[in-house]
């Protein structure tokens, strides 16, 4: 400060225009410098939504193996792969893929028909600001199928991010309290409450179908597990 000081007293006229030049130009040339850091901050936090493999669609499948089951009908389990390109879609596809192998892994057959696995499927929709995946899936031992389960995905169109359900809830301006009461209304079996208490133990699962919230949840029903879907908003 005290050279700038005495650089200031020493310079006069066509010396001081020029001093004062010099210093406008580097004020400019050091604001430029933080806007373009900004800028390229903004633009690499920036999301495009884009597929990795743009020939298919945003979920697709591949085939693996083909059974056939003990009522004569084809069973193929499949490969299910995200098409979106986003870390939070890759995660999904990692964890998808590691079920998948497991599935498989187990499965046994005689003569081609499957004796013992898991049995899965899947279902997508594309909605204007949201991509939903609804995986179900059950397992068969010694010729019983057990109570039918489901993996739920729902990622962003517009950040590629994965939506909770509580995020959800908060998009369709629901609490999980009304979500609950419109589930109980719904519910068919006499034991109500028994159920409710099972959906709030176990989970419920969330997503978008048709710009629609959907809730997707087990009913229990004379010791059976019963799949429900329920349109909330």
């Amino acid at each position: 400060m005290s050279v700038f000081i005495l650089l200031w007293y020493n310079l006069s006229g066509d010396n001081m225009k020029k001093f004062l030049i010099i210093i406008c130009l580097l004020l400019l040339i050091s604001g430029c410098g933080k806007n373009k850091e900004k800028t390229t901050d903004e633009v690499s936090d920036s999301f495009v939504l884009s597929k990795i493999d743009n020939d298919k669609d945003y979920v697709y499948s591949n085939d693996i193996s083909s059974y056939m089951l003990s009522d004569g009908s084809e069973y193929i389990s499949k490969d299910i792969v995200i098409n979106l390109n986003s870390n939070d879609a890759s995660n999904a596809n990692m964890e998808i893929r590691s079920f998948i192998r497991k599935a498989n892994k187990d499965n046994n057959d005689t003569n081609g028909v499957l004796t013992s696995g898991c049995i899965y499927d899947y279902v997508y929709y594309v909605n204007d600001d949201y991509l939903s995946l609804v995986i179900t899936y059950k397992y068969l031992r010694n010729g019983i199928y057990s109570d039918e389960e489901s993996l739920v995905y729902v990622l962003s169109l517009s950040d590629g991010k994965m939506v909770n359900n509580k995020s959800l809830l908060d998009i369709y301006s629901l609490s999980e309290e009304e979500m609950f009461s419109k589930v109980e209304k719904a519910i068919e079996s006499e034991d109500s409450l028994y159920t409710i208490k099972s959906i709030k133990d176990n989970g419920y699962y969330l997503y978008v179908k048709d710009n629609k919230l959907i809730v997707l949840f087990y009913e229990i029903n004379d010791d059976e597990s019963i799949k429900k879907e329920l349109i909330l908003s």
